[in-house]
């Protein structure tokens, strides 16, 4: 998915220093002559709320609004954060369940929509509900009736498009589902299987500026598929495995301003970061729960040359601004 923020400053020279010693110098080629990094902005685990993140899932920005929000998965809530990590407020999601009856939901996806409307998917329920600031169901889409299948659907991560177009990934098919505004199914791609642009378990998606939309497979290969705007397949990369361009088990990507690829690793606690054809640039993090280290990332989100990440073993939001600099010749 893709989002972002600011705070604190220093000297490139100090924060690239600083950077070093928290694991976050690159282990990986950028372009040529160049070196990315990662400064600290921010963290928050926001106990000081009184109540802190239990088993966080999903993340997600609005620049229209400098908002962040956050799926409280295991607290069944919306976080809803300025972007220097405040606590503005929360709200509880209720969902129907496959005997109809209302229950707590466990919110798994949330996505900023034009109108300011926030896009959500649940993991007990099959539907996309659209909400209003306050929380409020104002639509919901069907996705078990879109797929036409008797099976219960499972929406889970979503991304847009430039014209507003909601991409739902859809677990018990393996699919990217693609719906208008008005929840109308426009069409749909992927599958499940070994042949080029199908998935063994796809984990996230992500649109770029110019269509292109990134596929992330949390356990095949290639961990990253790419497809044109209607969905054909362009391109794969990616691997698993322990050289520092492969992952070991992929949750989340993202594109950043630069049009760069960033995937969250949760079992090397990592991100790993790509051209927009799949060259590897960096690799960032170790585990622990300081500045800059990581414990089970579950999201990530870029906005501009800012990275947002959501620990889901660390309950918390780390922000970093993402440097690149060129040497001189």
């Amino acid at each position: 998915m893709s989002h972002l923020s600011r705070k604190i400053g220093s000297s490139f020279r100090h924060v690239l220093a600083v950077s070093c010693v928290l694991g976050l110098c690159a282990s990986g080629n950028a372009r040529a002559g160049e070196a990315l990094a990662l400064r600290p902005l921010f963290s928050t685990a926001i106990e000081r709320s009184g109540r802190s993140f239990l088993s966080p899932q999903g993340l997600a920005f609005d620049p229209s609004r400098s908002e962040l929000y956050v799926a409280d998965t295991g607290n069944s809530r919306v976080v809803v954060l300025s972007k220097s990590g405040l606590v503005l407020h929360a709200y509880e999601h209720w969902v129907r369940d496959a005997s109809g009856e209302v229950i707590l939901g466990e919110p798994g996806a949330v996505l900023p929509m034009p109108g300011g409307k926030l896009a959500l998917s649940d993991r007990m329920s099959d539907r996309v509900d659209m909400l209003d600031y306050r929380g409020g169901v104002v639509q919901s889409i069907d996705v078990t009736a879109a797929l036409g299948s008797k099976e219960r659907a499972h929406p889970g991560r979503l991304d847009r498009d430039s014209d507003g177009n909601l991409y739902v990934v859809e677990h018990s098919t393996a699919k990217i589902l693609v719906f208008d505004s008005r929840g109308k199914l426009l069409r749909s791609f992927g599958g499940r299987g070994k042949s080029a642009g199908e998935f063994a378990k796809v984990a996230d998606v992500a649109v770029g500026e110019d269509g292109t939309t990134y596929v992330l497979d949390s356990t095949g290969t290639p961990v990253v598929t790419a497809f044109g705007g209607e969905g054909e397949w362009l391109f794969g990369f990616g691997r698993h495995g322990n050289k520092p361009e492969n992952v070991h088990l992929p949750v989340a990507l993202t594109i950043d301003g630069e049009g760069r690829i960033w995937v969250a690793d949760a079992f090397s606690h990592e991100l790993k970061a790509y051209t927009a054809k799949g060259d590897h640039l960096a690799t960032f993090g170790r585990p622990g729960d300081g500045p800059g280290e990581l414990y089970f990332p579950s999201d990530v989100v870029a906005f501009a040359d800012v990275l947002y990440v959501l620990e889901k073993g660390g309950r918390r939001i780390q922000a970093f601004h993402i440097e690149t600099t060129r040497s001189s010749p």
